[in-house]
């Protein structure tokens, strides 16, 4: 008998098919499945290598011995022409079909579904690594953090002054384009912890570490500071200044030049000379602005009309000092007004932000206080983006500007908005106004994964937002009383003024409101006031507190929009026309394609409904559809989570509902409102929609969610209530809440 037919008596051909097939699909299963427990290739590596190795022992094995009813017998004993031998030849043939068969189907399963998923994460994992190393590429290893200099006087009324040195020294070398500069948020965040160079160099992703401390005394000053590399932790300079106070601007410049000096030859990189200080003779002027960015930079209750004194000092005493005149009238912009009225506010900040545009043209400062003030007074979004882009040109580690700009709607496209958030980050890797912004895009766009990640890196900086961060992702899906309990942990937490801790503690209102807890809903702060009282259903309250809130304040462009929707709600549509068609226009300019705005949808449906009353069919036809075009845009762009108060689903349906699509709306509808989205109290335009019978049991959904999330949230605070020290329910609704409990 030959050879070859010796090996397919004894079935080591069936052995080493069945064999081959098998590994095939254990190899398959692991590189799929493995992966999602945290396991790298390397575990697969190992299975090749050892089915690898396996294969010839099986093959001799074959040779060997054969496997009849009986057992494992020596090929010698085994009788090939008995019917056991046939029956097990027939048991290997089937089990090699079968292992086919399954190999064959896991490859489909494999291709048809796994294989689109994986390409879709591939592509999504794609973009963001490309937008990653465009951030790498820009900068490389160019990159570094400048720590808040130790005040070493003695007096804590000089900590402004060190602060004040490090941070100027901080925008002096955000000036050069090519060294990133990480913002003053994020490395001032390690005042006053005892933290290793490396470890901070880690957290910031820097490469370079500058620190130093400052001794005042009078007139007199003591300047060290030293550069240190993170990688090595090693000193690459260190220089000491005893100088009076009059020298302090030569220092700088001495201080910034000797570290572009290091950097460069340290990197073999051409990164330019380092940019004189400039600013003012004047050491009092010079004080005085330090004082006012250091209140700036608190971002804490009244510490803005605080850097406006400071910042008026120092232009009271050189007031050609341009830097002053910018960051003046950026405070005054962002809430330093105070209580006077939108066009006092704007009066007073037009002449400082013309000067410092004459005197300081060239300072990034200036063109972002003509930037906010074209984007707030003037209403011209475009004026506002071309001096937020010069800024970033002339300092390009301007890291608020990332966020501002796509805040405001001054860019569009969705992978320009995550690329302006991520630099927003990436610049300022621990500030509150980055990381908040992220993750609200992050979780808007159904990243929630990505979202509960940013979230647990940025509770290392504060974890009390982290807190009221993961309650707004529990509170997805319609957990309202999540959120509202996650707020109430962070409040209760500390007595310390909790992070943007007014926009919880409004979306709490809200909420309550949303659960039926009126009396609660109304002792917290909100604005405008009026709203309230249309989530509560008193519509004509709400409109009689619009318009005190516009006679207060004419010029505020939200108390006109606000007052023009109420009034429509109410049925004045003739009144209320040209204040959302004002709106409007301005809305339109400032929706970037990637957006979404809930509030724009509503006006836009208000403003469709005017027109419509008033027989302007044709324009409420043209309304309807850019909110079509402007809803659809958003889809595309991924930004559909539902949450309580945004559902692309729901207001895309309320669109095609008013333009005659009413079965496809209201499908849409219930979608949205199952996902949590909640549903306001009815306007008079919208009394079809409500006794529509198809929509009734939405609202019936509603109320049910409404009582079972008040439920949940008295549960905790009306027994034992663990956050009484912040916030009480009221004792009625604790009452109502025990008396359906005990029955």
């Amino acid at each position: 008998m030959s050879f070859y037919s010796e090996l397919k008596k004894r079935n080591v051909f069936r052995v080493a098919a069945a064999y081959v097939f098998a590994s095939w699909l254990v190899i398959q299963v692991i590189e799929t499945i493995l992966p999602a427990f945290g396991f790298g290739a390397a575990v697969v590596r190992i299975t090749v290598i050892a089915l690898a190795i396996g294969f010839v022992p099986v093959l001799v094995f074959s040779w060997l011995f054969e496997i009849t009813p009986d057992g494992v017998k020596q090929e010698a004993e085994v009788d090939h022409s008995g019917a056991g031998v046939l029956r097990s030849t027939r048991l290997f043939d089937r089990f090699i079909m079968v292992v086919l068969a399954l190999a064959v189907g896991f490859f489909a399963f494999d291709k048809f579904v796994l294989d689109p998923a994986r390409d879709s994460q591939i592509e999504k994992t794609t973009a963001e690594r490309v937008r990653t190393e465009a951030l790498v590429e820009a900068y490389g290893e160019s990159s570094i953090a400048v720590l808040p200099f130790v005040n070493m006087s003695g007096d804590a009324s000089n900590e402004y002054f060190s602060d004040g040195m490090a941070e100027e020294l901080l925008n002096l070398l955000a000036r050069i384009p090519r060294l990133r500069v990480v913002s003053q948020s994020s490395s001032f965040s390690f005042k006053g912890k005892s933290l290793p160079i490396a470890a901070i160099a880690e957290q910031l992703n820097v490469a370079f570490v500058l620190e130093g401390s400052v001794r005042k005394s009078g007139d007199r000053v003591r300047i060290k500071a030293q550069l240190v590399d993170a990688r090595s932790d090693t000193q690459l300079w260190s220089q000491s200044y005893d100088r009076t106070m009059e020298d302090v601007f030569t220092i700088q410049d001495e201080i910034s030049g000797a570290i572009v000096g290091e950097l460069r030859d340290k990197l073999k990189l051409d990164i330019g000379p380092a940019p004189a200080v400039g600013g003012t003779e004047f050491v009092e002027a010079h004080d005085a602005y330090m004082r006012g960015r250091y209140l700036a930079g608190q971002r804490i209750p009244g510490s803005r009309t605080a850097a406006a004194v400071e910042f008026r000092k120092a232009l009271s005493i050189d007031p050609g000092f341009a830097p002053a005149h910018a960051e003046l009238a950026i405070v005054l912009l962002l809430g330093g007004c105070g209580e006077i009225t939108t066009s006092e506010c704007h009066a007073t900040t037009r002449p400082h932000v013309d000067a410092a545009m004459e005197i300081g043209p060239n300072l990034a400062e200036s063109h972002v206080a003509k930037a906010w003030f074209a984007f707030q007074s003037e209403s011209d979004p475009d004026s506002a983006r071309a001096h937020f882009r010069r800024a970033l040109e002339i300092n390009p580690n301007y890291a608020a500007v990332y966020f501002w700009m796509a805040n405001m709607g001054l860019v569009s496209g969705a992978e320009e908005v995550a690329l302006a958030r991520e630099t927003a980050v990436r610049l300022d890797p621990l500030s509150p106004l980055a990381n908040h912004g992220w993750i609200g895009y992050l979780q808007a766009s159904g990243r929630l994964q990505e979202a509960r990640q940013a979230i647990e890196r940025y509770a290392a900086t504060d974890p009390r937002s982290a807190m009221v961060l993961r309650g707004s992702l529990a509170a997805l899906g319609g957990n309202w009383s999540a959120f509202v309990l996650a707020w109430l942990e962070a409040e209760a937490s500390s007595t310390e003024p909790l992070t943007f801790g007014w926009a919880p503690a409004e979306d709490s209102a809200w909420l309550l409101a949303a659960m039926g807890l009126e009396q609660e809903a109304r002792q917290m702060e909100v604005w405008p006031p009026s709203q309230m009282e249309v989530l509560l259903g008193e519509p004509e309250r709400a409109l009689e507190l619009a318009r005190e809130e516009l006679e207060a304040d004419p010029e505020n462009i939200y108390a006109q929009g606000n007052l023009g929707e109420l009034l429509a709600h109410t049925g004045h549509y003739a009144e209320a026309r040209p204040w959302l068609e004002k709106l409007w226009a301005l809305m339109n300019e400032l929706v970037p394609e990637w957006g979404f705005a809930p509030g724009v949808t509503l006006d836009g449906l208000a403003l469709a409904a005017t027109l419509q009353n008033e027989g302007d069919t044709a324009a409420a036809q043209e309304v309807l559809q850019r909110l079509a075009d402007y809803l659809q845009q958003a889809r595309a762009s991924g930004l559909s989570q539902t949450s309580w108060d945004s559902s692309i689903d729901y207001l895309q349906g309320r669109v095609m509902y008013e333009a005659g699509q009413e079965t496809e709306g209201i499908s849409l509808m219930k979608r949205g409102a199952e996902a949590g989205y909640w549903i306001r109290p009815a306007a008079i335009y919208e009394q079809d929609l409500y006794f529509d019978p198809r929509f009734k049991p939405l609202l019936e959904q509603q109320a049910e969610r409404a009582a079972r999330e008040r439920a949940k949230l008295l549960e905790v605070v009306c027994s034992n209530n663990p956050y009484a020290q912040v916030w009480e329910p009221e004792p009625e609704s604790c009452a109502e809440f025990n008396q359906s409990a005990g029955e």
